[in-house]
């Protein structure tokens, strides 16, 4: 890049000059973006584009609302079965009541046969 001594004299490629966004007589810039009736017609689309990604991101937010709301249906139902388990029965209790049930239904069968005499006289134990 050269210049003069007042600075103003750029060559260089490298170099933007305010000239060359002055529109020409046929109304078109001459500038780097192209400009002219083209600069409308890409500022429409962007527009619209602006106006899709808004839509886009209001059915987002709708969307991720109804996430948060099903996430707090979900502690609910968590902490209800948390709450269910705590009152269902542990192997201890099955057992106890299992060893209880066979308890009462020898005790029933050996009185339905006559006591515990004919209990052994039945299985063979006694003569």
């Amino acid at each position: 890049m050269s210049g003069s001594a007042g600075g103003n004299d750029y060559t260089g490629d490298n170099v933007i000059h305010p000239q060359q966004f002055v529109a020409s007589p046929g109304g078109r810039s001459s500038g780097p973006g192209g400009g002219g009736d083209g600069v409308e017609a890409r500022l429409a689309k962007l527009e619209a584009d602006a106006a899709h990604i808004q839509r886009a991101l209001s059915s987002l937010q709708a969307d991720v609302k109804q996430v948060v709301a099903g996430v707090g249906d979900l502690r609910v139902s968590a902490a209800t079965l948390v709450e269910a388990q705590k009152h269902l029965a542990t192997r201890e209790w099955v057992g106890v009541r299992a060893a209880a049930v066979a308890t009462v239904s020898v005790g029933v069968i050996v009185a339905a046969i006559g006591g515990l005499p004919a209990l052994l006289r039945y299985l063979g134990v006694a003569a």
